[in-house]
């Protein structure tokens, strides 16, 4: 196993553990204001963890002399992935607390939609 094969299932691991166990807990056991408050904390360290983690990926790719080009382009969305989620965050979260419910689906499903490539995009360049 290489540095590039570890750091891959650390960032799959954590996608998994928050995507799939932390937040659907939250979600179930804490009032909406205190889930509110919690997955506001949590979030954006989320995406903070897998940039550096993507980033260091990236780093250890890019080492490597048989890198493609389409797994040049895979590795770069390992970090611009977990950032574009980050930024729109804000946005996000204005658009909970005015209550623009369409706004809010859109921003979050693109959130959502990045975290799923992002973990797909780890488990393909790892399996090929």
């Amino acid at each position: 196993m290489n540095l590039f094969d570890l750091l891959s299932g650390i960032a799959v691991g954590v996608i998994l553990f928050q995507s799939a166990l932390i937040a659907p807990t939250v979600l179930k056991t804490l009032d909406a204001k205190a889930t509110s408050s919690f997955l506001r904390a949590i979030w954006p360290k989320f995406f903070v963890v897998l940039s550096c983690i993507g980033g260091a990926a990236a780093f250890q790719a890019f080492g490597q002399d048989d890198i493609g080009t389409i797994d040049q382009i895979l590795v770069v969305l390992l970090v611009i992935l977990p950032i574009f989620a980050y930024a729109i965050i804000p946005a996000t979260n204005r658009a909970a607390d005015r209550q623009d419910h369409s706004r809010f689906k859109i921003l979050h499903r693109l959130s959502v939609f990045s975290t799923l490539a992002l973990l797909a995009d780890y488990i393909w360049l790892v399996a090929t």
